[in-house]
């Protein structure tokens, strides 16, 4: 990503973000700041904040058709 288009992916907090980076980069979109103050209020009004996470790392399905089936544990589907 940083050869191809000179963004480091640790510089952003999620993929939302550096994807938002990557499309004004590639496209040469400039965006105008926000002048007008009722469009400033709406926008902060709308901000929810906060990150998000999966705290599990690790998923493993049981079910009938997987190789390493245990039908000692409960059956589990991933989607």
């Amino acid at each position: 990503m940083y050869r191809a288009n000179n963004l480091d992916c640790l510089h952003f907090p999620s993929l939302p973000n550096l994807t938002l980076q990557l499309a004004l980069k590639v496209t040469g979109v400039e965006l105008e700041l926000i002048t007008d103050p009722s469009i400033y209020v709406m926008i902060e009004v709308g901000i929810r904040g906060g990150l998000s996470y999966v705290s599990q790392r690790h998923a493993k399905a049981n079910f009938t058709a997987m190789p390493d089936y245990d039908p000692d544990l409960p059956t589990s589907h991933l989607l």
